[in-house]
């Protein structure tokens, strides 16, 4: 392979590849826009936090973005090519298609590999840590929903009302706490200030409030108060921390999933997901690979106008791939078809489509 144009070819495709990973992830975040501006600004997320919420996302997201970016930088790369008439050049000098394509060959298979980790080990990390993040801010959202001047009804048979309320520090002032109890008359308690904390052992956590110069008032056939320095309320039960939440099927790794396919030979339900999950994988890997080969063989021409028709048959090519591969993984984990058919099935299809141009070009 001449160095020299395979040094041409990368350099070329190297900014559409990073510039369409760009603009597919930035595509996929927005829909969660929405979602992290009402943590920063109602519950006072640290900027700090939301970056690692994107950061863990776009991880997440790989798997899916890097068969589209491949696909955009050679349909982009070599849509030039063909629009200024460098491919007509290129074969003048003794130059093949098949030799042209070489890079796209050596390029793309390398995003194929580095596909295949992230699919197995980046991806699935990058969304467990997802998954950790959102479940403490489901708990920090729990501490913001005291809010001022508003009576909360979040937390068992309390009611809590207080004037001052930082969502950001879990500090409060003047609150009053209403409670009914069944077998007692109910209690109440009013306190100058206070803050809400987590407490966590080993296995557990609860959400806790904290009161501060306050009374406790309750009417029996006698009016009772009692003052106090310092008064602890439990607000919810104890939950389990991190390190015991169940992993969702996107963040099984290589390892999570040969696991569970070993000891599920006795839940055929079970079994099916797992290895629709595992070979699915697999595929996704080599899509990298397949469409970069196809997106070469639709735009190398000498045809000026085959760079805006490449690129539009490229986004058809995307969107019916995942179609018929989200269709066969339903029909896969029904147990309806082997899960290394059905999941290669796509790839299968796209190969040879990109074998029947390929031909017609060396034609």
């Amino acid at each position: 392979m001449n160095s020299r144009l395979f040094k041409y070819y990368s350099l070329e495709m190297a900014p559409g590849f990073i510039l369409g990973l760009i603009a597919f992830v930035f595509i996929l975040l927005m829909f969660q826009i929405l979602r992290l501006m009402e943590f920063f600004l109602i519950h006072g997320v640290e900027f700090k936090t939301i970056f690692e919420i994107l950061y863990s996302m776009s991880i997440s997201f790989l798997p899916a973005l890097l068969p589209m970016a491949s696909l955009f930088a050679v349909v982009l790369a070599t849509s030039r090519f063909s629009s200024d008439s460098e491919s007509v050049s290129f074969i003048s000098l003794g130059l093949s298609p098949l030799q042209l394509s070489l890079p796209v060959i050596v390029l793309s298979f390398m995003v194929s590999l580095f596909s295949l980790y992230a699919s197995f080990d980046l991806a699935p990390n990058g969304n467990r840590q997802f998954e950790l993040i959102m479940q403490n801010l489901s708990q920090s959202k729990i501490t913001s929903a005291i809010k001022e001047n508003a009576f909360t009804e979040s937390f068992y048979n309390l009611v809590i009302f207080a004037k001052k309320s930082d969502t950001k520090t879990g500090e409060l002032g003047n609150i009053f706490i209403f409670e009914e109890q069944l077998d007692a008359p109910p209690l109440t308690v009013m306190a100058q200030s206070g803050k809400v904390y987590t407490t966590e052992d080993p296995l557990k956590t609860s959400l806790w409030l904290s009161l501060d110069n306050g009374d406790i008032h309750r009417q029996e056939q006698r009016h009772t108060k009692i003052h106090f320095k310092n008064f602890e309320v439990k607000l919810t039960d104890s939950q389990k921390v991190k390190e015991e939440i169940e992993k969702s099927p996107n963040s099984w790794t290589y390892y999570d999933l040969k696991n569970k396919i070993s000891e599920s030979h006795k839940n055929q339900d079970q079994a099916f997901l797992y290895q629709t999950e595992f070979y699915k994988r697999w595929a996704l890997g080599g899509t990298c690979f397949i469409l970069s080969i196809l997106g070469f063989t639709i735009s190398f021409s000498p045809n000026r106008r085959v760079k805006t028709g490449g690129f539009i048959i490229s986004l058809g090519i995307v969107l019916s791939y995942w179609i018929i591969l989200v269709t066969l993984e339903t029909i896969s984990k029904d147990g309806l078809l082997p899960a290394p058919l059905a999941m290669w099935t796509p790839n299968l299809i796209y190969l040879s489509y990109a074998g029947f141009r390929f031909k017609k070009l060396m034609d």
